[in-house]
């Protein structure tokens, strides 16, 4: 899976990253679970780029099917206590005997539910370390081990235990408090018991011209810079380049005449796949809206 570093993974330009593109199908450093195109926000395609350019395999797993207005993962402990977990191992040994990568070191990563997920399925299979970004352990159950330890269930008797993984978790410095304290106590539980935990503050950053060229590989930084002119004469993103876009907790009428705003920017110049019909909508609306959120310091940025 991808590497834990705290560099920046976007890409220089629009060559790079059709050319990473390439290089995941023509090499297949890329498998996705379930098999099929490799889909993502542009956030989350920026880290699978930046994986494969530093020399790793990844194991994408894309968005299960629990219904059109769900797409989080199911968090239980044990982790049997729902389908998931283990269809996902399943999966992922599939792949590994496939591809024949038993032999290589192994990381999790995942962001908010995806998180959880990784956290999860770190009980349940081994790896070298896992990355949660912008979120602790799920469920509250888990909490109550008096010494956590990765477990190998599909043994008879479940008896084949190892040490639980060195977990590294990112903050969003403007997240929902309730997220940002979940982090902390799982960084207590986890030192409570002598288990490794590192922590870092995402904090917000500034747009540039260039910053839709380099996450979105069909903008050109010709475009990204008119978009850039655009939405700071529209009050989006200020002088200074910091987006004014707000937050889904914030008051929902000035929310819902940005998004209008924002269609009227982006119809101009994207005749399909806007997505304004929702947050979980794909389309270039969601994927602004996410890369605005990920400067913010409130959802997962690339750039960590």
């Amino acid at each position: 899976m991808a590497q834990i570093r705290l560099q920046s993974p976007s890409v220089d330009n629009q060559d790079s990253f059709l050319h990473v593109v390439q290089v995941i199908f023509d090499r297949e450093f890329v498998h996705n679970v379930p098999k099929g195109p490799l889909k993502g926000l542009a956030e989350e395609i920026a880290i699978v780029s930046t994986a494969v350019q530093r020399g790793y395999a990844v194991v994408s797993v894309g968005p299960h099917l629990s219904g059109a207005s769900d797409r989080c993962w199911t968090k239980t402990w044990p982790p049997e206590a729902s389908i998931e977990i283990p269809e996902l191992k399943r999966a992922i040994r599939h792949v590994l005997e496939e591809q024949k990568w038993w032999g290589l070191p192994r990381y999790l990563l995942g962001s908010s539910a995806g998180g959880a997920a990784a956290l999860l399925f770190a009980t349940r299979f081994p790896v070298q370390a896992v990355a949660s970004l912008v979120m602790g352990f799920r469920p509250d159950e888990l909490f109550e081990e008096k010494q956590l330890v990765s477990r190998n269930v599909d043994q008879p008797g479940g008896n084949a235990s190892w040490p639980f993984p060195p977990v590294f978790f990112l903050e969003a410095r403007n997240d929902q408090d309730i997220y940002k304290e979940r982090i902390h106590r799982s960084i207590y539980f986890l030192k409570q018991q002598g288990l490794h935990a590192e922590h870092v503050m995402m904090e917000p950053y500034a747009l540039t011209p260039a910053t839709f060229s380099e996450r979105v590989p069909d903008i050109t930084f010709a475009l990204s810079s008119t978009l850039y002119e655009e939405l700071q004469a529209a009050g989006i993103v200020n002088a200074t380049g910091f987006t004014m876009y707000p937050h889904d907790l914030e008051d929902r009428a000035r929310q819902d005449d940005m998004r209008e705003t924002l269609f009227g920017i982006l119809v101009k110049h994207f005749t399909s796949k806007l997505g304004k019909t929702g947050p979980l909508h794909d389309g270039y609306m969601r994927v602004f809206i996410e890369m605005f959120y990920a400067s913010q310091a409130s959802e997962l940025p690339s750039s960590y």
